[in-house]
């Protein structure tokens, strides 16, 4: 019997893509030896077999021959295929007694294979089918799906699957095998049919569309397979919406309905009654033929008719008589998960807890195979056949709950070494202070740029040019500028003061340090750590900057330290670099291909090698420490450019050997165009921090592949080991405001755009009602950078602004009386994909974002989602994670008082009771509440705050209806639960809240015959200082002397002395009414 290893070597060669197939699991939810696995060791180091995820990839495409490497070694290791490569289909017959009436009618059979019962045929299909499943009957097994072959063992019988033919698989090419066409599939469910089988409903057919689930991202693709139907259905049946849009020159042509897409404009600047009508909509796609130009249905209704998405949407269903998709329901994992706030600090620290109880084993099987491996490179016994994966805990816990405190009080009660990453310096140094109050002897590591925390003013290394030079030149610092040793030790001038070299002399049990150095060798003087602790995300940190390599640059002579054999390899390696790029320009930019590859005979440890030799020609020149400034620009000008040019090829030869290894048909890193190569290494987290893992993020990738392919780590390594959400308390108040104007294009600042004033001033002005009514309390803005610049100069005093992107740490909002978030962080799609290349190592689809319909708050909005799940999840975490984080600032689970959250953009986030609106741009008033003072008589308003003619109409009745007709206030109607205030509190509940602005009324008169006796209202939390201070205000802002004021006098219980008085009054009825008896008492 052959080895599994030369059997999926035969089938390779035969055109057939083969798998591997695990054997049966005592673990339910492991492989039962039918589908396709792969292999990866536990904690203890043991191989384990488990379910291989995506491997439809391989109905596309052929796997490289080493790409299951592991797998084939093992003597339980089964072989199966995938179907639909090279049009390889199959007839999987299940009942014997319809073998006989169904080969009657197939074509010749030539390779048939047997397992348990039954018979299957193999065949080569006439067209690209898709897999089907004749339930009861037969499987017809093509695109999508998988077969198991001999020598696998049946799990059931025990027994290996057998060819029942002379011919196999083994011997015989894809190309070989009998054709299938469509007339054998009809004869086929024509027999099918004799013997009782009756086809399903076509789903295009059918007139509703089931509810979509209501999980994050399985909703999202239910909800793109719900859109497919229904655009699928209007093109079955073209003629029931495609005349009502009442195209220019709309008319049949044959099956295809034509006319002019009217909302392009015009390469040559026709009109619609001039153009041609280029638009086809035919039952085979919709295309613009003028920019060549795909459509789907809805878009055609949306542009032609200027509609909305939502209602494109379900203005097409209703001329197709089918029910409109439902909304998907996000719940970010929470659901009715949420528990007490001490409930899920329990949890955190039980689930820390449980972590640091497993990792020992984890990190002993590590030692244990490091122990092995170097006794068998000294000869000393067999070398370890299975790395240990080192287990990725991934703790969810929303923003707020503490899971950094749990932290801190889990390290302060173990023992061992631990290396606890977090976003940046800042953090560092207030995680080791607050360890350091535990009692724990804790350490921040400082790169050689970082800060100095005993020499303020100066950076850790004290020689910058020197630093400079060496990171030119891509060399060792250490080596070069701390010390060198070329037979004569030298020091650099600055190691008795500098802050590297003090740095290297400290010992800590917990080392603190940026999750940038993930990705990067652990420092020298730092012994092995026990456990990773990464605080907030990371992965940012492993896309590299991409590289731009000239072609013309790899012509021409190579010097170096090379031999006769080397240079030559070298040579032949650019030759065939150059030659591919030029044919790949000729048709545009495109990605690498493995074609291309093929063509050259380079493999990847051909294309390691030429990694090797690239990485030898950096040289450091005679850079060494103490060497002068002058010197050492010298040296960075003769050598810098050539060890980049180095760098950048040894870069590129080493994602050319991962392209081989990973076996995808196309790079996702390398693209060629415009006579350059154009490399984005992905820069994993470095083998030295391997280590047992916890994430604590209060924002994961909801696809959790991203953290494997980080870490290098098989499918499924990391894994949620807790999703801890707490309870709101019901006095904090969420509301979301609907279609404002939020984006940077909107608001016009992106560069070169002009800014669009009017949209600004709207959003500013919110922001001033909502500061003016929470006066003399401090707010909080959350906003684009861009937008903060630009408005910065107008917040009113007591608004704290902070920008999405720098939010990660940030304390400074947890006692504001609200927080107002606006707009988001939005990805270019085309970015979003590219980057999505770079993690998978292929190019994804570049579809862009799509509409999706989706809940907040009770009302249906329209989101953006993409198709592939892992582009999706990269557009989540810029997006909807940045808006978690901003919200978070508010740290609503710890709020004693009443507060508000309010959003102002449409993205769905799962908040608590949030009550969503459409967006209302304040007016003038709120300009004037910013003031402190709000004018009823129209030129005054003009004057003093120049609001415009219009504007100014609508102030008049101010005084007599209140600020409160003319301001929202939509939690009192909305929120009918909020707290009352308790009886004998003396505590005012309804600070911080959404109330009505605390005003008094103002009578004022000009100076001079004939003027009037005006009104007003002020705010006197906004203009401090009585009288004398809205005189002066109001003489100064109108240019002209007031006659007569007076303000109305406060009632002594509303003011805060009257408050105050009125709460010490009822501790002291408190106090006396708690105190016990003095008769009880003897």
């Amino acid at each position: 019997m052959l080895a599994i290893r030369d059997v999926f070597d035969r089938l390779i060669a035969n055109g057939c893509s083969p798998l591997p197939i695990g054997p049966r699991s005592a673990d339910p939810r492991g492989p039962q030896g039918k589908s396709p696995a792969r292999i990866r060791s536990n904690a203890r180091g043991e191989p384990i077999w488990f379910h291989f995820k995506k491997w439809e990839t391989f109905c596309d495409r052929q796997p490289h021959r080493f790409a299951f490497t592991a797998e084939l070694r093992d003597p339980e290791c089964g072989i199966g295929i995938a179907c639909g490569f090279n049009n390889l289909v199959a007839v999987d017959i299940d009942r014997d007694d319809l073998i006989e009436p169904l080969l009657a009618v197939l074509p010749p059979m030539v390779v048939a294979k047997r397992g348990r019962k039954g018979l299957t045929v193999f065949y080569r299909g006439a067209e690209h089918w898709p897999k089907a499943n004749y339930t009861g009957f037969l499987d017809f097994i093509a695109r999508g799906a998988q077969t198991v072959l001999p020598p696998t063992i049946h799990p059931d019988t025990g027994q290996p699957y057998a060819w029942t033919t002379e011919r196999t698989l083994l011997d015989t090419p894809v190309e070989e095998l009998p054709l299938l066409t469509a007339d054998h599939r009809k004869a086929m469910e024509a027999v099918l049919a004799a013997h009782g089988w009756q086809p399903k409903e076509d789903r295009q057919a059918r007139t509703a569309v089931t509810a979509a689930r209501s999980s994050a991202h399985s909703a999202v693709s239910d909800y793109f397979a719900l859109s497919d139907a229904v655009n699928s259905a209007a093109l079955a049946n073209i003629g029931a919406w495609a005349p009502a849009l009442n195209l220019p020159k709309g008319h049949w042509q044959g099956t295809a309905y034509r006319g002019v897409a009217h909302w392009r404009n015009s390469g040559s600047g026709r009109d619609s009654a001039a153009r041609q009508p280029n638009l086809s909509i035919s039952p085979t796609g919709i295309r613009d033929f003028g920019d060549d130009r795909g459509y789907t249905a809805t878009a055609v209704v949306h542009f032609a008719l200027g509609l909305p998405w939502l209602d494109a949407e379900e203005w097409l269903c209703e001329r197709l008589g089918i029910e409109v998709p439902p909304p998907i329901i996000l719940t970010n994992g929470s659901g009715d998960g949420r528990v007490t706030l001490p409930q899920a600090e329990a949890a955190v620290g039980e689930a820390i807890a449980d972590f640091f109880a497993s990792a020992p084993a984890a990190i002993r099987a590590k030692r244990d195979y490091e122990g092995r491996r170097t006794l068998a490179s000294m000869g000393l016994g067999r070398p370890p056949l299975w790395v240990p994966a080192m287990p990725v805990s991934v703790l969810k816990v929303e923003t707020g709950i503490g899971k950094t405190f749990g932290l801190l009080d889990a390290l302060a009660e173990m023992k061992g070494r631990i290396a606890v990453a977090v976003p940046n310096h800042g953090l560092a140094e207030q995680t080791v202070a607050d360890l350091r109050a535990r009692g724990v002897n804790a350490e921040v590591y400082r790169g050689y740029d970082a800060q100095d925390p005993q020499s303020p003013g100066h950076a850790m290394c004290r020689n910058p040019a020197a630093l400079k030079a060496a990171q030119a030149l891509s060399v060792s610092v250490r080596k070069t500028v701390c010390v060198a040793d070329g037979g004569e030790v030298k020091r650099c001038p600055f190691a008795d003061e500098c802050g590297a070299e003090r740095q290297r002399k400290l010992t800590a049990r917990v080392w603190v340090f940026p999750s940038v150095m993930l990705t990067n060798q652990r420092p020298d003087f730092i012994a092995d750590f026990d456990a990773l602790v990464i605080d907030e995300g990371f992965i940012d940190n492993c896309i590299a900057a991409p590289v731009t390599i000239p072609v013309a640059s790899l012509v021409g002579s190579i010097d170096g330290p090379y031999n006769a054999i080397e240079r030559a390899a070298l040579h032949r390696g650019r030759q065939w670099l150059v030659s591919a790029a030029m044919k790949m320009c000729e048709v545009g930019g495109v990605w690498l291909s493995r074609a291309s590859l093929d063509a050259g005979e380079i493999d990847a440890e051909h294309a390691g090698w030429l990694a090797d030799l690239e990485l030898r020609r950096i040289t450091a020149g005679d850079l060494t420490p103490g060497m002068s400034p002058a010197a050492m620009r010298k040296t960075v000008a003769r050598r810098g450019a050539e060890n980049k040019a180095s760098r950048a090829l040894s870069d590129l030869w080493r994602e050319v050997e991962a392209f081989h290894l990973e076996g995808h048909d196309l790079s996702g890193r390398i693209r060629i165009e415009n006579g350059a190569i154009t490399v984005t290494a992905l820069r994993p987290v470095h083998p030295d921090w391997h280590l047992p893992t916890l994430v604590l993020d209060a924002t994961p990738p909801p696809d959790l592949s991203l953290l494997d392919i980080a870490f290098g780590a098989p499918d499924a390594t990391a894994r949620i080991v807790a999703d801890v959400l707490a309870k709101w308390p019901k006095h904090v108040e969420v509301r979301q405001l609907l279609g404002a104007t939020v984006s940077k294009n909107g608001l016009g600042l992106r560069p070169g755009m002009e800014p669009a004033t009017r949209n600004i001033r709207d959003l500013l002005r919110r922001v001033r009602v909502l500061a003016a009514e929470a006066a003399p309390a401090r707010i909080g803005i959350i906003a684009q950078k861009a937008l903060l610049d630009y408005i910065r100069d107008d917040l009113p005093p007591n608004v704290i602004p902070l920008h999405f992107g720098k939010l990660a740490g940030m304390n400074n909002m947890r006692n504001v009386a609200g927080l107002v978030v606006i707009g988001r962080q939005a990805p270019w799609p085309a970015n979003v994909e590219r980057e999505a290349g770079v993690w998978l190592g292929y190019p994804v689809e570049p579809t862009g974002f799509e509409n999706v319909r989706a809940k907040v708050g009770g009302r249906t909005v329209t989101v953006n989602r993409h198709r592939h799940p892992l582009v999706d999840a990269l557009r989540w975490l810029v997006t909807d994670a940045g808006l978690l984080q901003a919200v978070g600032r508010l740290r609503p689970h710890r709020r004693s008082r009443p507060c508000w959250l309010e959003i102002i953009n449409d993205v769905v986030l799962d908040l608590p009771s949030v009550v969503a609106t459409d967006w209302s741009p304040p007016g003038a008033v709120a300009d004037m509440m910013a003031a402190g003072v709000v004018l009823t008589n129209k030129r005054d308003a003009m004057a003093m705050f120049g609001v415009s003619d219009w504007e100014a109409r609508s102030i008049g009745g101010v005084v007599e209806v209140g600020l409160e007709s003319l301001l929202e206030n939509p939690y009192r109607d909305s929120n009918p639960t909020s707290p009352k205030q308790p009886k004998g509190s003396g505590e005012d509940t309804n600070r911080g809240r959404r109330a009505p602005a605390k005003t008094r009324r103002v009578i004022y008169r000009k100076v001079g015959p004939g003027q009037k006796v005006n009104q007003a209202l002020i705010l006197p939390y906004v203009i401090p200082g009585g009288e004398k201070a809205v005189r002066e205000v109001l003489e100064s802002k109108l240019g002209i002397d007031l006659a007569s004021l007076e303000i109305e006098r406060v009632l002594a219980k509303d003011s805060a002395y009257g408050r105050t008085i009125l709460a010490n009054c009822w501790r002291l009825v408190a106090d006396i009414e708690t105190e016990p008896d003095a008769s009880e008492a003897d």
